[in-house]
């Protein structure tokens, strides 16, 4: 990590470039969570197109019966 920040603070020294974030840890865990909500998104369309896959209580209650 040490050396990633002396990377970026020299990149970012460089004239007419957008700076780059340093912080890689906050950058790997937005991409983790921004991953999971994709994932969320994919498995709630599957779950809305087909009522079949309302296969417990609370999916159920969430989608409604049809």
């Amino acid at each position: 990590n040490a050396a990633y920040g002396k990377l970026i603070a020299r990149y970012n020294k460089l004239p007419l470039v957008t700076p780059a974030k340093t912080d890689l840890t906050d950058y790997v865990t937005a991409q983790t969570v921004d991953g999971l909500f994709i994932l969320l998104a994919q498995q709630e369309a599957k779950i809305r197109q087909n009522p079949a896959a309302q296969t417990t209580a609370i999916l159920q209650r969430v989608f409604g019966k049809k």
